[in-house]
């Protein structure tokens, strides 16, 4: 039987969010304390899926899928 927490589920990967608004907003990740900028024209950010899960809660913001984070 494999045991799969979900720290170790999550490892490596990122939430892909879209933002919808339509003025530029930097949003700082609650738990990594990363800045994220979004725009009209860098709608979509790959975020740290601590941060998601706040960052989510405003309606200006959209899941649109789970990715391998690429690079440090």
């Amino acid at each position: 039987m494999i045991n799969l927490t979900e720290e170790a589920f999550w490892r490596g990967k990122a939430i892909r969010v879209r933002y919808t608004g339509a003025r530029p907003i930097t949003v700082l990740g609650p738990a990594s304390a990363q800045k994220y900028v979004f725009s009209g024209i860098q709608r979509l950010q790959d975020v740290d899926p601590k941060d998601a899960m706040e960052i989510l809660r405003s309606s200006s913001f959209r899941v649109e899928g789970v990715v391998q984070k690429v690079g440090p």
